[in-house]
């Protein structure tokens, strides 16, 4: 019997340092700052074929738990926390 692939494993960050993803973010960086401490860390996520599915997988997480961390889908945590406000707005509005 064949093994199930999960997504991940055909990313373009395997085998990639973490540090990457997650970079240091302190009190007080601009998004300038922020954005080069995730440069090279988009740079994976452009080419990556999985990339929708990541970004699909941590949204699901951050609407469960509320942590915004690290690089997921080509998205920084607060790139995710805008795109998850317009969506619920969007959701909120269109019960309406």
């Amino acid at each position: 019997m064949q093994r199930r692939k999960g997504w991940w494993e055909d990313a373009a960050c395997q085998g990639v340092g973490t540090h990457i993803f997650f970079p240091v973010i302190v009190r007080g960086d601009c998004m300038r700052k922020i954005n080069e401490l995730f440069a090279e860390a988009r740079t994976y996520c452009d080419r990556c074929p999985v990339r929708l599915d990541c970004l699909t997988t941590q949204i699901k997480i951050e609407e469960e738990t509320g942590q915004h961390d690290g690089m997921w889908g080509g998205l920084t945590p607060y790139e995710r926390k805008a795109y998850l406000s317009d969506k619920l707005w969007a959701e909120r509005t269109k019960a309406r």
